[in-house]
């Protein structure tokens, strides 16, 4: 029995298995690391509006909009008084560009 072209073959199916393999997950980690980034930016622009929102429920008004730059991401900032609650949303475009709000609500003094 000849065998000179055995292990030729099994480095092909090794190397097309290898090639498959690195085709889909690359594209899946580049996901996963722009959804991170997604989220970190989310997380830190609701510390933002938390602690904004806590600064004008203590009866400190400012300005009902504003801009601010995070994560070089323009964030916008709208606070609103709903009856005896202070409403404060944030508006601001991901990295997937895709538009994303986040709102939360305090006391009003």
């Amino acid at each position: 029995m000849n065998r000179n072209g055995f292990t030729f073959i099994e480095a092909l199916v090794s190397l097309n298995i290898i090639i498959f393999i690195s085709l889909t997950v690359a594209p899946l980690l580049t996901l996963v690391m722009q959804e991170r980034v997604n989220a970190l930016l989310k997380r830190d622009v609701a510390y933002v509006l938390y602690e904004d929102l806590l600064y004008r429920a203590n009866g400190n008004d400012g300005t009902m909009y504003y801009e601010k730059s995070i994560q070089q991401t323009n964030v916008q900032f709208t606070f609103q008084l709903e009856n005896e609650h202070m409403r404060g949303c944030a508006n601001w475009e991901n990295k997937k560009a895709r538009k994303e709000t986040f709102c939360l609500y305090s006391d009003h003094k």
